[in-house]
């Protein structure tokens, strides 16, 4: 009987812990994405730094500056997050899947007319260490989405990111 009671607590801490630390998972993914669009919406990615790992950050940062560099800035909106799989790999490193609805529309920098709305879904895995007790997003992949080619409706999309808005384009393409 004592070793069934042992046993039962033992389990039931297990069962606590787990979903605490599934509940700080969420709680960071939910936190990035809350900070991600806010900083492409203000053109600002430093509060990112709080929820990510500087590689991660700045590989947002880059793409940010380019839509910059195009003259456009991404106002985006999460409508819907959906947690299919959260893992703790190890004490340090875990893995949450979700499935995601954003909604995104571009403002064109010059003269502030936006662009069409689009809706994009998303299958997401993040991957997240802890540090100083902390989970931190150090990788976003999308494994799917619903995207259609939107380059006709975004031309900013056609430009290569390394070439300057009213430069040539390079040798290779000029007439």
């Amino acid at each position: 009987m004592k070793k069934t009671a042992l046993f039962l607590l033992i389990v039931l801490l297990l069962t606590v812990t787990c979903s605490q630390d599934n509940d700080q998972l969420q709680k960071s993914v939910r936190s990035y994405n809350a900070l991600l669009a806010e900083g492409y919406s203000e053109m600002n990615m430093n509060h990112l730094m709080s929820v990510a790992t500087p590689e991660q950050a700045t590989r947002v940062y880059h793409h940010m500056a380019v839509l910059g560099q195009g003259q456009v800035k991404m106002d985006p909106l999460l409508q819907s997050i959906r947690f299919s799989k959260v893992s703790q790999l190890s004490p340090e490193k875990a893995e949450v899947v979700t499935t995601e609805a954003w909604n995104y529309r571009y403002i064109n920098l010059q003269t502030g007319k936006a662009g069409k709305d689009l809706s994009i879904n998303y299958t997401v895995r993040y991957k997240l260490i802890k540090e100083s007790g902390k989970w931190l997003i150090a990788d976003v992949t999308i494994l799917a989405s619903d995207r259609k080619d939107d380059s006709e409706e975004l031309p900013f999309f056609k430009r290569p990111a390394d070439v300057a808005p009213g430069s040539a384009p390079p040798a290779e393409q000029r007439p």
